[in-house]
This record gives C-alpha cells, structure tokens and sequence, in this order.
C-alpha cells in the first residue's frame, strides 16, 4: 500500500473513471469504487483482517478485490531474506542461502552458525534479525490467509496457488503454496460466474505463455 494518496482520471469506452492510489487504513471512507488491486503487498500488511474489512467497506455491491501476493511465510522461501554482505554482495531469497523451509525447521542459534561460517559474523547477525524480526513481513501462513478471507464476507471468485516444493515431514505450517493469487467480490458468486472467471483466466495465462515462447 502506497503511504500516500494518488488520483488520476483517464478515458475508456465507458466514459470517466477514478483511479486511486492509496493506504487503505487512511482511506476516505466517504468512497467507493468498483475495483480494488493489491499487488505484492498482503505478505506485508499487518492487521490484514482490518486492511481487508476496509478494502471490503470501499467497495460499492459487487465489487471486487483483486491480489496477488507472495511468497507467504509458510512457504519455502517465506523468509524474503534479501540484504547486502560486509562486502555489498546481495544475499537473495531465491538463491538458494537457505535451504527451503529452513527458516521454519531450524532456530536462530542454528542459522546464525551456519550463515557466519560462510558470510561473517555481521552478515548473520543482520540476516538472523532479517528473517525473524523484520518488521515488514507479518509471518501469516497459508491457514491464516484462508481463515481471513473466510472471515471477510468477501466471496471467492478464483483463487489460485503457485506451488514448490515438498513439505518436510513434521513441520507445523509449512505448505508448498508459494504465492496467492485470488479474485474477491463483495456479493455472492454464481457457479457460472466463477467458470467464466476461470476459463478466462486459463485463455490469457496460455497466450501470455505462447507470446513468451514466440519472443524467445
């Protein structure tokens, strides 16, 4: 979310709209508009429950959020780990620095070891105080999302899992859900408006996959 609010006006076939950048939580309640997106941003947000009961009021009927987010805490690399090294090499989530879920098996005595043998004792300082309490990330699992959406009054028109890896066996939360992708409306959803959204969804996903391979 943007700490900051932003409009814009702009011409489509219909005539005028309002688009709006802005903190849900400073929102101006008077409003309410047909289309609320968030991208890369729910595995940030804190109180997620209250910032989706907003995003829920902010809509006019049959309005609809949609978000697309991760990775999320109880994935592999839920951790997000990303800083520089003593000597300005990034340390990125995504390049294997943890093995996955290690950020869930292991402990911050466990990981501090491992990481100054490799990087120093200042680099696993900052990255043990990364991973476990960096502000920005809100730690939610997989359960937790669901229950909030569950909770919302929001009724789910697609949601979608981007998946990886295997669970190791015996960790609580862990899930192979990496990233979310979900589709919300504010008033009931019918089987066939669900069917629509999907196989509209499964057109572009594939023509977007057919360009990049025609690009290549």
């Amino acid at each position: 979310m943007e700490a900051s609010n932003e409009q814009a006006r702009a011409i489509d076939d219909r005539g005028v709209y309002n688009a709006v950048c802005a903190d849900i939580t400073s929102f101006d309640s008077a409003m309410q508009y047909d289309l609320i997106y968030s991208v890369n941003a729910f595995e940030h947000i804190h109180d997620l429950d209250v910032a989706i009961g907003r995003m829920f009021s902010a809509l006019r009927p049959n309005g609809q959020l949609f978000t697309l987010f991760g990775p999320i805490w109880s994935s592999d690399v839920g951790h997000h780990l990303s800083i520089l090294t003593e000597d300005k090499r990034e340390l990125h989530f995504f390049d294997g620095i943890l093995a996955p879920w290690e950020h869930l098996t292991s402990d911050r005595d466990a990981l501090h070891t491992k990481l100054a043998s490799r990087y120093g004792e200042v680099t696993a300082r900052r990255a043990v105080t990364y991973i476990y309490d960096y502000n920005d990330l809100n730690r939610l699992t997989e359960r937790d999302y669901l229950r909030i959406v569950q909770t919302s009054g929001f009724q789910p028109v697609l949601i979608l899992r981007k998946k990886a890896g295997k669970i190791p066996v015996g960790i609580a939360d862990a899930t192979t859900t990496r990233e979310f992708l979900m589709i919300l409306k504010k008033d009931p959803v019918s089987f066939l408006e669900r069917a629509a959204c999907f196989i509209r969804f499964g057109i572009a996903f594939a023509t977007q996959k057919v360009r990049t391979r025609v690009a290549d």
